[in-house]
């Protein structure tokens, strides 16, 4: 519904915001992330919560937009199977995300011997586990997080936001049905440099 749709733009626009991200990556990664976590247990607050520590934890070690990207992925091919593989959190999570294998057995209370043990067995359910390793990011990762916006790459990206936010605004409000205008504008900008 439109209340929903509204809560997550609001939510996106603010992470993208606070920690330097791009809004269009956030977004399109945001609805594979929540479609694939709707049929568990938890709620839309604590799957937001998740999201954003793997958001946090990117920007505090300023990875790329495709790096954070890849970690949402992974963590929404966790949910989606249901139990978290070795092959998803070392391999595709760890590659994008450092250190996620021995955050993931500290969230647990175990060592890494034991979360490997347990992994291979398949005793570590993505919905057990990812609110704990969320915390557990939080806490590694939380108050790092602004951090990026000092990265020429963090800052670019809430420039680009901003710009876009303005230059739709503008379109629609002041010069509607004008696109034309503002292509040949940024075209012509092309050019000059």
């Amino acid at each position: 519904n439109n209340k929903d749709y509204e809560n997550s733009l609001k939510f996106l626009t603010d992470l993208s915001q606070k920690y330097g991200q791009n809004v269009n990556i956030l977004t399109q990664a945001y609805t594979n992330f929540i479609a694939s976590s709707n049929s568990t247990n938890l709620s839309l607050k604590q799957r937001q919560d998740i999201y954003a520590s793997i958001i946090k934890a990117g920007s505090a070690l300023t990875l790329s937009n495709d790096s954070i990207e890849g970690s949402l992925r992974a963590v929404s091919q966790m949910f989606s199977k249901g139990n978290i593989s070795a092959e998803e959190l070392r391999g595709q999570l760890g590659e994008r995300l450092p250190g996620s294998f021995g955050i993931m057995a500290k969230a647990l209370g175990v060592n890494e011997k034991q979360l490997n043990k347990m992994l291979e067995q398949g005793q570590v359910l993505a919905e057990d586990a990812l609110p704990k390793f969320a915390k557990a990011l939080e806490e590694v990762y939380g108050d790092k997080a602004q951090s990026n916006l000092k990265t020429i790459g963090g800052a670019w990206n809430v420039f680009v936001d901003d710009f876009y936010c303005w230059s739709t605004c503008w379109r629609i409000v002041v010069f509607p049905g004008k696109s034309a205008i503002f292509a040949e504008g940024f075209n012509l900008l092309c050019m000059i440099f």
